[in-house]
């Protein structure tokens, strides 16, 4: 089974070959491009957690609270305590947001590696007939070909993945 980085190179040598040669920071216009993706993820995993729509909206304003919080505890580090190179600062925040997603998972008892392989190849058949990715013009997005949701969408084999785990950890408790 490819690792979860392989799996992410691969699709972004198909849907967006800008893999750089040698480690590289991205801009900030970059980075903030790239976190917009990440908060788009956070909302949803917010919205699925929530029971009612009261529930969700009460869940988001804490996040802005929360997102508050940290923008000033960013600030109130000296800028020489923080790497010189922005690129080890990046990576050390992206391998955080990896360990924390983990922790999550751990905490949530599910192992993550078959459930990323789903997802992987969900994304993997993003191509339209014409054999190329395409973009949606305002977010630059990778969009789904029409036939893509009843096809290739994971939500199905994810449920079927996780009543698996689920019925593994009943046999084994």
């Amino acid at each position: 089974m490819a690792k979860p980085y392989e799996m992410a190179k691969e699709f972004h040598q198909i849907f967006d070959a800008r893999i750089p040669k040698k480690p590289t920071a991205f801009s900030a216009k970059e980075a903030t491009f790239r976190a917009a993706f990440k908060m788009e993820e956070l909302v949803e995993f917010l919205y699925e957690s929530a029971n009612e729509e009261a529930e969700f909206f009460e869940a988001i304003k804490k996040l802005h609270e929360e997102m508050d919080v940290a923008v000033q505890k960013v600030l109130s580090k000296r800028r020489d305590q923080i790497a010189a190179d922005p690129l080890v600062g990046q990576v050390d925040a992206l391998v955080d947001l990896l360990y924390l997603t983990y922790g999550s998972f751990a905490l949530m008892g599910i192992d993550p590696e078959p459930i990323m392989t789903i997802v992987h190849d969900a994304n993997m058949n993003k191509l339209f007939p014409d054999g190329q990715p395409h973009y949606d013009p305002v977010t630059n997005k990778v969009l789904k070909p029409a036939s893509w949701q009843e096809k290739y969408a994971p939500e199905a084999k994810i449920a079927a993945e996780l009543k698996r785990q689920k019925k593994i950890a009943q046999l084994e408790s």
